[in-house]
Formats: structure tokens, sequence, C-alpha cells
């Protein structure tokens, strides 16, 4: 028997921690509140209301009145993805409370002293992807065998090689290409951040704030995979010994589950000119997050005869640290006869991503050189304008954000492109309602296994909306 049973090795698939676990925790667009979504987040030099909390915590010194606020957002994701030349599309949906938070302006003679504590969810991990073509050059089930994966030979699809002292050497598989793959991908989650700030005016016109996030979230990822053998290219045996002749399809399912935990802090500065010019900047720390993880495997094979094989291996669990790099921002704002022009410009460098423990040397060692070699920083700018519509006690709001991609080499069409619009009203000086819409469109691919033998061609689509309430309190 293969390995004579002499040990158990445990399927390797491809769940291997990488440089993309790093990515989804440092590359965020964060959704922090329905103006500055309308705005592209343009607004941290003039931001006052809680979102300054995120944007620039200096800003939370220009707040007057003490307030209340929540908001909830609706997202969709659209992915049109390419397998070998044939197109198909996805959506998915997801909506969520997206913030509550409580600002305090405390009386002073003169200045002002702010604090604000709350909860934001900062990112949306809602995603998805639907693929289906014939693949002539290349199978899964021949990239697990080459690994010397379990899972083919579980499922009668593999066999073992022996030398002539019946030694054994590694496995092999029949099936090499010639298959129909097909399958899904389905992201979820979201990553949301507990709020304490605070802002103090320490010159005429100078604020200086801080914000500690202690960051809560959760990740789930989940892959539906089949190959088909739609021209019946494997009639034969594919595992001497067992029932296997006449393959007709093989299923791969994978979970990973993620639960994070995290902290940063981000200090702002921001000075008024005057009444129609400011500046802001913002530095964020490095984020330190745990993340505990949880990986599952189920395989299917199916064959003439009604013949079939199934198998799921126990859940793997295991606990890592990843650190985020710091982050720089500055942000300016003009206002010009009832018109105010934002502007923002951040700064990430993203080769200072870091597995920091948890790991072996090894695994960290090797994921924090593809970092460094495949990674990149970059500058992120957006642009708004706000305009104070006479006579309606309407704000009419408009952004562009534009989001570099942060891997090296890649085309522009893969750097990520923001459009965003809304409106805001005041009622009866206390209560204000603010409606942010944003539209994003990119170009990405992703290989369902190995390097180019199973490549997806993915443009996509996403839709946000958010309404926010502000009440304020004397």
């Amino acid at each position: 028997m293969k390995k004579f049973l002499l040990i158990l090795l445990l399927p390797i698939f491809l769940n291997a921690q990488n440089f993309n676990d790093a990515l989804r925790l440092s590359d965020l667009n964060p959704l922090v509140s329905a103006k500055s979504l309308a705005l592209s987040n343009s607004n941290a030099a003039i931001v006052s209301d809680y979102s300054a909390v995120i944007l620039n915590p200096a800003g939370l010194g220009l707040i007057k009145k003490s307030m209340l606020t929540g908001g909830y957002n609706f997202s969709s994701f659209s992915n049109n993805a390419r397998l070998f030349g044939n197109k198909l599309n996805y959506t998915t949906t997801e909506n969520n409370f997206n913030n509550i938070g409580y600002v305090y302006s405390f009386p002073t003679n003169r200045g002002s002293l702010v604090v604000a504590v709350g909860y934001q969810q900062l990112q949306d991990f809602n995603s998805s992807l639907k693929f289906d073509g014939f693949n002539k050059n290349s199978s899964m089930i021949n990239n697990l065998s080459n690994q010397n994966d379990d899972l083919p030979y579980d499922l009668g699809l593999s066999f073992g090689v022996f030398n002539n002292s019946g030694n054994y050497l590694f496995d092999s598989t029949i099936i090499t290409g010639g298959l129909n793959q097909s399958g899904t991908i389905i992201e979820k989650g979201n990553l949301s951040a507990f709020n304490l700030s605070g802002a103090v005016e320490i010159g005429k016109n100078l604020f200086l704030g801080g914000t500690l996030n202690i960051y809560t979230g959760s990740y789930t990822k989940e892959r539906d995979f089949f190959e088909d053998d739609v021209n019946k290219n494997y009639q034969g045996e594919t595992s001497p010994g067992i029932a296997s002749n006449d393959f007709q399809t093989f299923y791969f399912n994978d979970v990973l589950d993620w639960e994070m935990n995290g902290v940063d802090l981000r200090l702002g500065l921001l000075y008024k000119l005057n009444n129609n010019i400011s500046v802001g900047a913002m530095i964020k720390s490095p984020a330190v997050f745990t993340v505990k993880e949880k990986y599952s495997v189920h395989g299917e094979s199916y064959f003439g005869s009604n013949v079939g094989y199934s198998v799921d291996y126990p859940t793997s669990k295991i606990e890592y640290d990843i650190t985020t790099p710091m982050e720089m921002s500055l942000a300016g704002s003009f206002r010009f006869l009832g018109a105010s022009f934002t502007t923002m410009v951040n700064y990430i460098d993203y080769t200072q991503m870091e597995f920091s423990d948890g790991l072996s040397v090894s695994l960290r060692s090797r994921n924090n050189k593809d970092i460094k070699e495949l990674f990149r920083s970059g500058t992120n700018y957006a642009v708004g304008l706000e305009y104070k519509i006479p006579f309606t006690g309407l704000f009419g709001r408009i952004g562009y954000a534009y989001r570099p991609s942060p891997f090296n080499g890649d085309p522009k069409s893969f750097d990520r492109k923001y459009l965003s619009y809304g409106l805001g009203f005041l009622a009866a000086n206390v209560l204000k309602i603010d409606f942010g819409y944003q539209h994003g469109w990119w170009e990405t691919f992703g290989d369902n296994y190995g390097v180019n033998q199973s490549r997806t061609y993915q443009t996509i689509d996403s839709n946000t909306y958010l309404i926010s309430l502000s009440y304020f309190i004397d």
C-alpha cells in the first residue's frame, strides 16, 4: 500500500499561509460615514463628525456640539470572470450595521476638548467568483499528485510508484488534463474597531487628536471546484487495485475561517489657516493582528457503475500574528463661494507587511521574503467637492479615489478606481441625515492552483450605499 502505512501524511492542499493573508489586513478602503463615502474619504482636513476617529482624529476638535451618530450600509460585489475564453458573471450582496458613536464636546472658555467612543465597521470582505471552462493542458488532480498530496490517492485518482526494492518513490496519475473545470469562490466577513478617541486645540486653530482602535473581525472563504471528464478521455483504471474505471468527476471543497483581533494607534494634526483653508496630517501606526485560523477540506470522486469515494480531513487549527505597515496621510481643504474642495493623499509601503509570530521559522521567513519581492509602496489619493445648495438645506457631494495595485509590475487596469456621490441634509439644526454611494472598478486575476495553469481573469465592479444619522445634543 502507499507509503506502506508507516506514516500518515496530512493533505498539503493550497491553504499554507501566504502574502495574500497579510494583504487582506493591510489594504483597507475604510467605510466610515455616508458623508466621507460621498467624498471618497478626501475630507480629512475638514472632517467634523464621528468619522474623524478614523480619517483624522484631530478633526474631532472642530465639533462644537455633542452628538450621537449611527450608520447602515449595503454593498454588492460583481465579478465577470473568464476562464479559457469562457465568461461568467457572479454577484453577491451584503448589508451591515456600519457604526454607532458618541462624541462629547466639553464646555470650554476658549479652545476645544472633545472625546469620542464607539464602534466602526471598517472593511467588508464580501466578494465572489464563478468560473467554467475547458482546460486541455492541466488538472488540479495532477497538480496535487505532483505534490504527493493524499487527496487524489484517497479518492482513487492517483497511485503510488515504487522502485524495484518496493520502496515508495512518489505519486502519479493518468489524469493530466482535458477536463472541464468549474466552481465558485465566496468570501465574506468584516473587520470592525472599537474606538477611543480625543482631540484638543493646542493653539489657536491648531488641533491635535488621537485614536486607539481595538480591532475584531471574521473572514470566511469557501471554494467549490469541479473537474469533469466531459469528453470521456479517462475510461481506464485510475488507481490499480480498486474500482476506478470510467472517471467522471472530481469535487474539491475547502473552507478557510478566521477570527482576528488587533490594535493600532492613529495620531492627527489639523490647522485652520483661516475660515476657507485648512490642512491636516495623520500617522497610523502598524497594526498587530492575531489570527486564529481553521481550515477544512472535503473531497469526492465519481466513476462509472455508480462507484464513488468521499473523504473529510480533520480541521486544522493554527494561530499566528500579522503586522501591517505604517501609513501617512496629508489632506487639504479650500472653501470658495459655498463650495468646499477637498483632497487627500495616503502613503503606504506594502513591503513592510510581516508575519511576525506563530508560524514555523521557515514558513515565516519565506512569506516575508515573498512580501519584499512581490510588493511595492504606493500612494493613494482622493479628491472631493461639497456644495451647499442655496435655500434648500441640502449639501451635494461628489468624490473620486485612486488606489494603485500593491503588486510590482501590475498593469494600470489593476489599479482600483472609485467614483462616489451623495447628499446631506440638516433638519431643525439637530438631526443630520447623510446618504453616500460609491462605485468601484478594477481588474485582477486568480489561480485555481499552480501558476497560470488554471487562471481566471476578472473584471470587478463594487457598489456601496451608506446612510448615516447624527443627532446633536446641546
